[in-house]
């Protein structure tokens, strides 16, 4: 009795090593009594956003506060920051904003680019107050997806200077 029983243990795990070896979403094997026990868990298709990806960004110095004339070009620079524990880190995607941040799941339709260490924006200033919001995502080389990281800085849209010199009547 205790060779059959042996034998069936054996034979378990040989099927259990070939199964778990095969490129299935889940494994399956089959025990005594002839009832399927799940062995893996399924694998996503897509890697979800992990904290295992350390990353941050700045905009401009850090203050949080720039100028500008209003109606004029002004250029924001950004700094981008990423580690990961497993490989390197190869690739980000960016989107900005004037409304606020964005979420994993809405940075999902924005193209990878290769990574940079500084990035330039354009931006038109607006008159008055008008914040500027960078939303990042890092890709490392295993495939790891970072959370999103945000920054925001705030610009004081300022009048323009009169260009005319007022004349005095006599």
């Amino acid at each position: 009795m205790k060779r059959i029983f042996l034998s069936i243990l054996s034979v378990q795990l040989i099927l259990l090593i070939l199964v778990a070896c095969q490129p299935v979403e889940t494994a399956y094997i089959i025990d005594a009594s002839e009832t399927e026990v799940p062995t893996a868990t399924p694998r996503p298709t897509r890697p979800t956003p992990t904290a295992l990806i350390q990353g941050s960004l700045q905009i401009g110095n850090g203050g949080g506060i720039t100028g500008g004339t209003a109606g004029e070009m002004m250029k924001i620079v950004v700094s981008f920051e990423a580690a990961s524990p497993v490989g390197t880190i190869e690739e980000m995607r960016v989107r900005t904003s004037f409304g606020g941040c964005y979420t994993e799941s809405e940075m999902g339709g924005s193209a990878w680019e290769p990574f940079l260490s500084t990035k330039s924006f354009e931006i038109l200033v607006a008159n008055n107050w008008l914040g500027f919001y960078v939303t990042v995502q890092y890709r490392d080389s295993v495939g790891n997806i970072s959370l999103a990281f945000c920054e925001e800085i705030s610009i004081e849209g300022l009048s323009p200077m009169p260009t005319t010199t007022p004349t005095l009547s006599p």
